[in-house]
């Protein structure tokens, strides 16, 4: 049997564990000296999502980049933000909030 879709293909999000090693290992790599910016297509790789999807990020600002010449860099606070940001989870809270709201009708009348 022919699967449409592969499921071997698919990238494995990164666990909390994994999120805290790779958040320690990003911001001792900046204390040492080491590395400060990223490429787009190794912080891909980092935070286990496709090219396409980091693109995405950058294009949506969730990801802060600089263009050093010609190249797209991304710094090391900014994958160690998205990596620890709750965002997307109060970005939910507050959409069910306003939709908790009650609503107004347009005529003026209630």
């Amino acid at each position: 049997m022919n699967l449409l879709f592969n499921p071997s293909e698919y990238i494995k999000p990164l666990s909390p564990i994994e999120k805290k090693k790779l958040v320690r290992d990003i911001v001792r790599m900046a204390r040492l000296g080491c590395k400060y910016m990223y490429e787009v297509r190794e912080a891909a790789g980092l935070l286990h999502i496709s090219y396409d999807e980091i693109q995405t990020l950058l294009h949506y600002y969730k990801l802060d980049a600089i263009l050093v010449m010609s190249a797209i860099r991304i710094p090391w606070w900014s994958l160690c933000e998205y990596i620890l940001d709750p965002a997307d989870d109060i970005d939910y809270m507050f959409g069910s909030y306003l939709k908790s709201l009650p609503q107004k009708n347009a005529g003026g009348n209630p």
